[in-house]
């Protein structure tokens, strides 16, 4: 009796132990950069976007310090925290680029190799984004080289495609120092521009496109028996004449 009781105790253990095991494992442990996209204060939560342009929600503790506005839409972040179940992240440590942790060496090297010649192809996201926004690879290239991140040329991208601003002139304005939220907030846009933008002004929309409305001038089907000015109506033609 004691030693199937010992048994059932050990294999208890196991068990705890495995299930314990899977626990941890499922709390996978994140650290990306990628720029801030979406700011809900109330939440509060960011939305970031890395360079392969992966989107991640990133969601705070209630004791974080959240700091964030919307004056950081478009800032550079570095992200450390743990993978949650709804594939959302809880954020440990959340430092913008410039103020925490730079780049990785290795990352800077990949990159740089690109725009120095060593590698005869151009940046693969690059050419993704030259070939979703139908630009010029060597033109999206140059702005890569001089030292925009992937991060800023997608959303500039992004931007001229909703707006009709050419990407180009949204780029000045970031070298200028203007941040995406002010430059989203210029164009009269609260936070990130969604990609539906309704219909373009001077397009009708297509609710009339196929309704079957008579053109000006032209009489509607009802009165195509009508007799012309001047003939006799058929339904007389054969009566015999009257008598005087």
């Amino acid at each position: 009796m004691k030693r199937k009781m010992l048994v059932s105790i050990f294999l208890v253990s196991i068990l705890l132990t495995v299930s314990f095991s899977l626990g941890m494992a499922q709390a996978e442990k994140v650290n990306l950069e990628g720029q801030i996209t979406i700011v809900n204060e109330a939440t509060p939560s960011l939305t970031i976007q890395a360079a392969d342009l992966e989107v991640f929600v990133i969601n705070f503790a209630p004791d974080f310090a959240f700091t964030f506005t919307q004056d950081d839409l478009g800032t550079l972040v570095h992200v450390k925290g743990e993978y949650q179940e709804d594939g959302s992240i809880l954020a440990t440590w959340v430092k913008p680029v410039d103020e925490g942790e730079n780049e990785s060496d290795d990352t800077g090297k990949e990159d740089s190799a690109y725009c120095s010649g060593e590698k005869e192809t151009a940046h693969p996201v690059i050419i993704i984004l030259a070939n979703r926004f139908d630009k010029d690879v060597d033109e999206l290239m140059a702005y890569f080289c001089d030292g925009f991140g992937i991060g800023q040329i997608f959303l500039a991208l992004q931007t001229e495609k909703i707006s009709g601003v050419a990407y180009g002139d949204l780029l000045a304005s970031r070298a200028d120092g203007q941040g995406w939220g002010q430059i989203w907030k210029d164009l009269g846009y609260h936070g990130k521009p969604k990609d539906d933008a309704g219909t373009p002004p001077g397009q009708a929309k297509d609710k009339d496109k196929d309704t079957d409305k008579t053109p000006p001038g032209q009489d509607t089907d009802k009165d195509k028996d009508k007799t012309p000015p001047g003939q006799a109506k058929d339904k007389d033609k054969d009566k015999p004449p009257k008598d005087k």
